[in-house]
């Protein structure tokens, strides 16, 4: 399904696709700016990932008020017992009294993000959908920025494993492992993301082995890798620009296991959620003239990426030798 973006709080204006763009409604932003719709535009180019939906995977995303208190979990908690006779009530006495040590309420705020661009009137005069191909690329950047934090979450909690992805190794069987681990803490991973590096790797280690499973192995499309694991599996392939200039992958030769799923709320145990505030509209757009000659447009949105609990977390550093 191709992603949606709620550009206009107004429900009247409904959904529209993401590389549809729109203004903003005019009561978000102070009367004095200058507000023009913009026309609908097919982005083209060179960046052609979907990371409107990879985002989603890697973080699910969750609506709540700009303030607002969410768990955070210790799943272990609910796998207490008692040795003895600890929850049994001695006659003219009470029942023990214990600490619910399962949720933690944390109180945090969604943050505003976004970014500015200013046009020059002149050069936006001679091609009707500039300001369109300036909000996309905008909010794609601002897309990029929220995969980066995912993962750098991701990163930092997840419990590492080295593995040698050649020879006679079984990649699948390794995830497949990790996964059992994982379980072993009550939280078990349900998704399960592979780097570009990391998927090349699978494959060529399969192919190198010529047998019939391993053939078979290596020909399997993710999503049958993803039934054999168990656990919702996809391939990250999306590139971003480093400080050097260069590109490189968001998750080249790791493969990370974690807990989530959409449409959960702030109570619901997981690894990960992305936070939003926009009241149904994932992007804003505001339109301002500045000068006679000048405009600038912006894209901004509420979210707080947080890794609601570490337990389950892993993390595969893929190689050959």
């Amino acid at each position: 399904m191709k992603d949606e973006i709620f550009i206009n709080s107004d429900p009247g204006i409904g959904r529209v696709p993401l590389d549809t763009i729109c203004a903003a409604n005019e009561g978000r932003f102070n009367s004095t700016f200058y507000s023009e719709p913009l026309t609908t535009y097919g982005v083209g180019g060179w960046d052609k990932d979907d990371l409107q939906l990879l985002l989603e995977f890697l973080a699910p995303s969750c609506e709540v008020s700009r303030y607002f208190t969410y768990k955070q979990a210790d799943i272990a908690d609910a796998f207490l017992t008692d040795d003895g006779a600890e929850d049994i009530r001695a006659i003219g006495g009470d029942f023990q009294r214990v600490q619910d040590g399962l949720l933690t309420d944390v109180v945090s705020r969604t943050d505003n993000k976004g970014l500015t661009i200013s046009i020059d009137l002149d050069v936006a005069a001679n091609d009707p959908n500039y300001r369109n191909k300036k909000v996309t690329a905008l909010t794609r950047r601002l897309l990029r920025n929220e995969i980066r934090r995912a993962i750098a979450g991701l990163d930092a909690a997840g419990i590492s494993t080295a593995k040698v992805w050649s020879g006679t190794a079984d990649p699948d069987r390794d995830v497949k492992d990790e996964l059992d681990t994982s379980a072993l803490t009550g939280n078990r991973a349900n998704r399960v993301l592979y780097g570009s590096t990391a998927w090349s790797l699978r494959d060529s280690t399969y192919r190198a082995q010529n047998t019939a499973g391993s053939n078979a192995s290596a020909g399997m499309m993710v999503d049958r890798v993803g039934q054999y694991l168990a656990a919702s599996t996809q391939t990250m392939d999306a590139l971003y620009r480093t400080g050097s200039g260069n590109l490189a992958a968001f998750l080249s030769n790791a493969v990370f296991l974690y807990n989530a799923a959409s449409g959960l709320t702030p109570e619901d145990p997981s690894n990960i959620k992305r936070f939003t505030s926009n009241g149904g509209t994932p992007m804003q757009v505001y339109s301002q003239q500045v000068s006679a000659k000048r405009e600038e447009i912006t894209v901004c949105h509420y979210s707080l990426l947080a890794v609601t609990s570490t337990i389950g977390i892993r993390k595969l550093t893929t190689s050959k030798v």
